[in-house]
Parts: structure tokens; sequence; C-alpha cells
């Protein structure tokens, strides 16, 4: 088989035949719209002295410095952006909530990204000490994300 304008031998045919090809219209899928994605800034890692209340069945932990990320790619609209402690026994909160502040469920909250860039100073609600990721990505309309995310990782001891 001649393919490329150089000879292969029958497996490397196979090979190159089998290999996933890319369509001419794959990048019209978004509607011509640009991949977007959260980079991280600044704000990981970092660590805080957590505290519990007497008799209390978690730990609260308040983080000094804000996550801070910054939206790469994509159109200028102003983008809302949802963060979301992974671990599953982690609530997390904001310090000092914008406006236009929306809670999903005790894990996730959505803010508005200004100048395509968001920061938000969080704690963390948890049953023990130890790491938790906090991943912040631009949200959909269904609170889904649609885009690459940055990961955070908070500890509280």
């Amino acid at each position: 088989m001649r393919r490329l304008g150089i000879a292969l031998p029958p497996v490397a045919a196979i090979l190159v035949a089998a290999a996933p090809h890319h369509a001419p219209h794959a990048a019209q899928a978004g509607h011509g719209a640009a991949r977007s994605a959260v980079v991280g800034v600044s704000g990981s890692p970092q660590n805080a002295h957590a505290y519990a209340a007497a008799g209390a069945a978690a730990y609260e932990t308040d983080f000094p410095q804000p996550l801070v990320a910054r939206i790469a790619g994509g159109d200028g609209a102003a983008p809302k952006v949802r963060f979301r402690c992974e671990q599953p026994d982690c609530k997390l909160y904001i310090l000092d909530a914008p406006s236009d502040f929306e809670r999903s469920d005790p894990r996730t909250f959505t803010i508005g990204a200004s100048d395509r860039k968001v920061s938000a100073r969080v704690s963390i609600t948890a049953p023990r000490l130890g790491t938790y990721t906090v991943s912040v990505a631009l949200a959909d309309a269904k609170g889904g994300s649609r885009a690459d995310a940055a990961v955070y990782s908070l500890t509280v001891r």
C-alpha cells in the first residue's frame, strides 16, 4: 500500500489506516467558538489551621490566600466560574461573597469573572484533617463544566 508518498509494509499500512483522523468539520462543533480553559494563577498549595467547636463533628478552616484564576481562550463574554471541592465529605464556602454568588450544593458555588479573572477566599468544613482538592472551571447553564479546570490543593491541619 502506498500512502502519504511512502511505501509501508502491510502491518504498518493497517496501523496508519486505523489511526484516528480528525474530521475537517470538528472545529465547527462549537459553532466556531474557541475553547476556553481556566488557568490557576495563585493560591495553591496552601494550608491553614483548622478549628472545631467542642462536640462538633467537623473542622472549619479559613484559607488566608484567595484562589486566583484567569480564563484563557474563548470569546470576550463575562463567564461564570464554578468552584467545587472534589471530596464528597467537604463543604466549600466563599468568604465575602459577591452579589452574583450562587450555591449549587454544599461542595459547589458559582461566581462571575471580571475581566476574565476570578478570585475567591474560601473556607472548608470537613470531618477530618487532610488535603482537599478544589477545581475551578467554567460553568455552563446547567452548572456543569465545559472547559479545562484549574486545580488547587488546600490542606486542613
